[in-house]
């Protein structure tokens, strides 16, 4: 875990890690938000709907998001006050996801930190995009 204080923030600061989505952790979130739509787990719903297979919920490809500034940037004084995210395209399992966040805006007064995270698969696609607010709490 990272410990960046907000003197040690500048803008255009970026941190960045990789995660393949699992069977595990795909079928650990159906588990956690009850989600059983069948988009995500009918293979054959999906793909009658023109995707490749289950689509992962978006929401759990957010859930890196929240790791990114809670372990990355800024790490252990982080807290995540607002964020805005869109989902461009489905993931699949067993995408490699690389997350990459990086600080756009510093607000001295506030001690806050706006950072924007990209979700990019193995293809080079971004399939979701963020723009969260950070508090750091010192």
């Amino acid at each position: 875990m990272e410990s960046y204080k907000f003197k040690d923030l500048k803008i255009g600061k970026s941190s960045s890690f990789k995660v393949k989505i699992t069977k595990k952790i795909f079928s650990n979130f159906l588990l956690l938000s009850k989600d059983l739509s069948k988009i995500h787990v009918d293979e054959n719903f999906s793909k009658k709907y023109g995707f490749k297979g289950k689509v992962v919920h978006g929401m759990l490809i957010a859930t890196f998001f929240s790791r990114l500034v809670g372990m990355n940037l800024p790490g252990k004084y982080s807290l995540l006050t607002n964020i805005e995210i869109k989902f461009n395209k489905p993931a699949y399992l067993n995408d490699t996801i690389t997350i990459k966040g990086k600080i756009e805006s510093l607000n001295n007064a506030y001690k806050v930190a706006i950072i924007q995270i990209k979700a990019i698969n193995q293809f080079k696609s971004i399939i979701s995009t963020a723009k969260a607010m950070v508090k750091l709490n010192e």
